[in-house]
């Protein structure tokens, strides 16, 4: 990610690919767990959620980014 860490000065634009980074780790963690429990029990929850939670914060950190990005552009 090309944003740097939010200061205490900055402004609302460095916290939102945190901030969506982190909503989007734990909607992916709940949905990991929920698939990984229906398909085949605890162990699979466990992985299930942790890779989904990573992934999805991923992908929303940079989505996020990309998107202040473009709109600072303009």
């Amino acid at each position: 990610m090309s944003v740097p860490a939010p200061s205490r000065t900055g402004s609302v634009w460095r916290w939102l690919p945190w901030l969506a980074s982190g909503a989007a780790g734990v909607l992916g963690a709940w949905a990991g767990w929920r698939f990984g429990n229906q398909v085949a029990g605890l162990w699979l929850a466990v992985i299930a959620a942790a890779n989904c939670g990573v992934l999805f914060a991923l992908l929303a950190g940079h989505a996020a980014d990309w998107l202040i990005e473009r709109l600072r552009r303009r």
